[in-house]
């Protein structure tokens, strides 16, 4: 960790709090706090696009052009790029190209993501949130200290709601058959999605000169849109 003045190269980096704050849920809303970065999405593969560049495959096995990681673990899969955001640390976007420093695949740059390490101090959060369109979400983080030198955490999610696009072509309205427009509808909406995510770390840390970190991430996201 560095103050971002002392890094030669072009990042912008955002906390887990103001992420929090703003209302940014998932990797697809990054965009709204971080300059240069796009989100798009083709069927299923989520391509960003950090200054532009990124890439429009969208075939089994086809890469991003902006490299993803968490917790320094490359991410290589584009339809596992669009997950929500589970107890993050912050989150750092260098523009690229980074090829230097993260290998193949960062021509555009990286979006990096960091999760909190477990204390050996009890602590935990719980979040309950709800929305127009029938948005609710629960989320909760916790961590502690099993024995002295070890410590565990555990983050879990879930989240859904119910779309607020609303279908003109096959939904619940009423047509004129005359003229062939719309002349009531029923509030027919699509789009809804339901994610779910646990992560769990375990902390091995015998002495100052040593520490070890298992993670384990699960996470399933179903978008109707």
């Amino acid at each position: 960790e560095e103050q971002l003045q002392d890094v030669p190269l072009s990042v912008t980096a955002v906390t887990g709090e103001t992420l929090e704050r703003t209302g940014i849920t998932d990797t697809r809303q990054l965009a709204q706090t971080m300059p240069s970065l796009v989100f798009t999405r083709i069927n299923t593969n989520f391509q960003p696009y950090i200054r532009g560049v990124g890439t429009r495959n969208a075939a089994p096995g086809d890469e991003s052009a902006v490299a993803v990681y968490i917790d320094g673990v490359y991410q290589p899969q584009m339809p596992s790029l669009g997950f929500d955001l589970l107890a993050i640390e912050r989150v750092e976007t260098l523009r690229g190209p980074q090829g230097t420093l993260f290998g193949r695949n960062s021509t555009g740059g990286l979006i990096n993501i960091i999760t909190p390490d477990p204390k050996f101090a009890p602590s935990g959060r719980f979040t309950l949130r709800a929305g127009s369109f029938g948005e609710r979400s629960v989320q909760f983080y916790g961590t502690g200290g099993i024995t002295d030198p070890l410590a565990t955490d555990i983050a879990a999610l879930h989240a859904a709601d119910d779309g607020y696009i609303r279908n003109l072509v096959r939904g619940s309205q009423v047509i004129d058959g005359t003229y062939g427009g719309f002349v009531g509808d029923q509030g027919d909406y699509v789009g809804d999605k339901r994610a779910s995510a646990v992560r769990g770390k375990i902390l091995f840390e015998p002495s100052e000169r040593f520490r070890a970190t298992l993670a384990l991430f699960y996470s399933h996201l179903r978008d109707s849109a």
